[in-house]
């Protein structure tokens, strides 16, 4: 029971923090590709930390193994920037994920999804980069779906407009896919199988 309620708290923390190490670094490009007016205003509130919160995606997280943070309604017209906002979203959650699996593999010498830590401390720990390896491979995963306002529709917008309009009228089928994909445990089972095959 009492690992229970720490396996809990740690998911909860730990995707709390991956809407912010997710979105935070999408939000400082978007500040400094802004003019020097809009720069101003973006930088007063990029470290309102609680705006990269998605209830529904830290929900999902804690109970499907794959949430999603808020994403910000970046309008930009300049593909390019549209195509670096998305690359920066996909490569933070990459970056994330690796050294998380990396840390499991080398540093805690797991062979398998089975904590061996004795103490409550080194539970905790393993806790912590577990959650951190399995959250942000779901929400990698999670960004690769071409819905509009994810990293994958960023980089879609930054690629041809025609196509960006075509997810935009099929956005509401595309979300139901990513969500039914998402319940059904289909997207948890992939991460698994990818953490498990590498460590």
């Amino acid at each position: 029971m009492k690992l229970k309620l720490l396996e809990l708290a740690v998911s909860v923390f730990v995707i709390l923090l991956l809407m912010i190490l997710h979105e935070f670094p999408k939000t400082v490009c978007y500040c400094l590709m802004s003019d020097k007016e809009d720069r101003k205003r973006c930088i007063s509130k990029m470290f309102y930390f609680h705006k990269y919160v998605d209830p529904i995606g830290a929900v999902l997280g804690v109970v499907a193994y794959t949430g999603f943070s808020k994403p910000y309604m970046y309008r930009i017209q300049n593909q390019k920037k549209n195509f670096l906002l998305g690359s920066v979203g996909i490569l933070s959650l990459l970056g994330i994920f690796s050294v998380s699996v990396y840390i499991l593999k080398c540093e805690f010498f797991l062979q398998d999804l089975t904590l061996t830590g004795e103490s409550l401390q080194a539970v905790l720990i393993q806790l912590f980069w577990f959650y951190m390896a399995v959250l942000s491979g779901g929400m990698l995963l999670v960004n690769l779906f071409p819905v509009s306002v994810f990293d994958m529709g960023l980089l879609i917008a930054g690629c041809s407009a025609r196509h960006y309009l075509g997810i935009i009228r099929n956005d509401m089928i595309i979300k139901i896919v990513l969500l039914f994909s998402m319940v059904i445990g289909l997207i948890r089972n992939i991460v698994f199988s990818i953490i498990s095959f590498v460590l």
